[in-house]
């Protein structure tokens, strides 16, 4: 059976578990992937819709929920590689011909843990974040944390409220099956169960676009805690317990994203040529080309380490667009920070930079 045409994303045990949007959008530039393109704008949004395979009779797309669990199902497999290709041999491309015989190039929407199949024959894919560790900290919130990101708004559901809310409140729960007003009877809830005069429309426009993840907090510390205290608690919970130690092993095609990402195309496209030659793809330096000015804006952004250029590449990869104070939110903060970190060795860089406050 022919499947040197599959190739597995791979993320090592001792890190955080990772497995790169920004390579899936490059890879679907190329006319030999069997990823569909889409425009630059919807760049994450990719990771969940244009990892094609589809059901052989019917020809309908496999959905994501499937290929990820079908991912889980190799990591807890005794043979990983064996169950991949044993769950995937039924499946089409997008011609209608069987993956294994497919002309295209194939991916999985998630990474495999690396050492059960460190020796595998196949293409074994992974992103090297060193010096840019900021990248690798917002790939993994938003593939393996997306969560995080859910803001308290006026779209927020009754799922929402009991997943994310009601299981942290140990004394009682929301019942909000007479609201007319979601956002504003569970401010109200913690506002009587803090026992203090808080102010409900001041409490309430505190709340409003933040992450659901405050109420989680509130729910556990407090209203007036989690005013006080939120952002802090809030980095905490993203970055306090991310890892990523190690940057490379054998029989792996490492990318450096630090590489990738930087403003000068000709040194970009080192890492772009490179992911492209160890998988065995046909190269589209337009598209590429492209996509990097898209990203960079010509001579904007040159000083890769200055915050204008920071939140320029976590707004477009997070959100498909230029940073907009209106679109910018408070996960986006919290990588921003951990960048400025990392790049200029700033403590608290929100301060030195306010603007990016949320």
């Amino acid at each position: 059976m022919k499947n040197d045409n599959l190739i597995l994303n791979v993320t090592f045990h001792q890190n955080s578990n990772q497995y790169s949007g920004i390579l899936n959008h490059l890879i679907s530039f190329s006319p030999s992937s069997g990823i569909p393109a889409f425009a630059d704008k919807m760049l994450f949004d990719n990771t969940y819709t244009n990892i094609y395979f589809y059901e052989k009779h019917t020809k309908k797309p496999v959905h994501f929920r499937v290929l990820y669990n079908l991912v889980i199902d190799a990591n807890q497999s005794e043979d990983p590689e064996g169950t991949i290709i044993e769950s995937l041999k039924d499946y089409v491309d997008m011609d209608g011909v069987p993956v294994f015989k497919s002309k295209y190039k194939l991916f999985l929407p998630r990474s495999l843990n690396y050492k059960p199949i460190k020796d595998s024959k196949l293409t074994l894919l992974n992103a090297n974040y060193a010096n840019n560790r900021y990248i690798g900290l917002m790939e993994h919130l938003q593939n393996y944390r997306a969560w995080v990101f859910e803001s308290f708004d006026y779209n927020i559901s009754l799922e929402t409220v009991d997943n994310a809310i009601n299981e942290e409140i140990e004394d009682g729960y929301i019942d909000l099956r007479d609201s007319s007003n979601y956002c504003k009877s569970i401010i109200e809830f913690f506002i009587k169960r803090s026992n203090k005069k808080l102010d409900l429309d001041k409490t309430l426009d505190y709340f409003m676009g933040k992450p659901v993840a405050l109420l989680r907090l509130a729910a556990i510390d407090g209203i007036e805690y989690a005013m006080d205290n939120g952002y802090e608690e809030y980095k905490d919970l993203l970055i306090g317990s991310y890892k990523d130690n190690i940057q490379h092993k054998e029989n792996t095609s490492s990318i450096q994203m630090k590489t990738l990402m930087l403003p000068i195309r000709e040194l970009s496209q080192i890492a772009y040529e490179k992911l492209y030659s160890e998988c065995g793809l046909e190269k589209n330096d337009e598209r590429f080309s492209e996509w990097h000015q898209w990203m960079f804006e010509g001579d904007k952004f040159m000083d890769e380490t200055s915050a204008e250029a920071l939140a320029n590449i976590i707004s477009k990869v997070i959100t498909g667009q230029p940073y907009d104070k209106q679109q910018w939110n408070m996960g986006m903060s919290v990588i921003l920070d951990f960048a400025l970190k990392e790049k200029q060795d700033i403590d608290n860089g929100l301060q030195t930079y306010p603007l990016y406050k949320c």
